[in-house]
Order: C-alpha cells, then structure tokens, then sequence
C-alpha cells in the first residue's frame, strides 16, 4: 500500500516540485495550501507524514504543528519542515520556534531550501521507517 504524504505549502513551485518527486517515487501525495486545510486534511485522510513550511497562509507551520499534536486523531502524525536556509548567526524560524524542551512535537530536523530531490527521499523514506519501528514497538507493548 502507498504511504500517503500531506504537502502543506502555501508556495506552489515548492508544492509542485514535493508532488513531483513524491509521485514519482510512488508515494500517495496530498496537498494543502492552508494550515488550516492541512489540519482538517490530516484529520480526515491521516497522512503518515505531513510535510510542511514555517510560514503558511491563515495557520503557521509551527501552529499547524501545535493543532496536529494536541488533537487525539492527529497527535502521532509526524512532520518534516522545508525552511530557507538559515544563515550561522540566525537560526531559522522553525529552530527557533521550537526551542521549549516541554515540546513533545513529532518533528523531524528540517530540510533546506534549495530542496534537493535526493535530500528529500533520504529524509521522508528514513522519518517514515522510523516512525513505522516506533509504533511497532508500541503496538507490541499493548
């Protein structure tokens, strides 16, 4: 069965290249131009992984990522941000948005733009194996 991914970007040439590869490569894609749209996609379809931006039109990436893991259906989807390239005196926007240790977050280390193809399958095939052995384990332990 195809995973099923959520491209959440209000960017389009940056949805559209996500799509592109993902489909490519037999993922099931989904896309959202809204955080809004991505959070009620999420809630009914229940992607295995919802890939996101920092900043999104009416909800942020970071609230978006806040609504996702406070709501019981959505609260074990994991996400993988794409954000600019930060630059060595400022961290970006998601780093520093998620600097609260209290943060239990399913949040995997964001991927900078310029997006790189294989960069891109790497991070969703290895954030997607992980997250699969996670809740094999959690499943065994019910």
């Amino acid at each position: 069965m195809k995973k099923k991914v959520l491209i959440a970007e209000d960017i389009r040439s940056l949805r559209v290249v996500c799509k592109h590869i993902l489909r490519g490569n037999g993922y099931n894609v989904l896309e959202a131009r809204t955080g809004e749209d991505a959070f009620w996609l999420s809630l009914y379809e229940r992607p295995e992984l919802v890939i996101t931006s920092g900043t999104l039109r009416r909800t942020n990436g970071i609230l978006l990522t806040r609504a996702l893991a406070t709501h019981r259906a959505t609260s074990n989807i994991p996400l993988l941000f794409v954000v600019g390239t930060p630059s060595q005196e400022e961290p970006s926007f998601v780093d520093h948005q998620l600097q609260d240790p209290q943060d239990s977050l399913n949040i995997y280390t964001p991927l900078y733009t310029p997006l790189d193809s294989k960069d891109l399958l790497v991070s969703v095939e290895r954030f997607l194996e992980l997250t699969g052995q996670w809740e094999g384990e959690q499943q065994k332990r019910a």
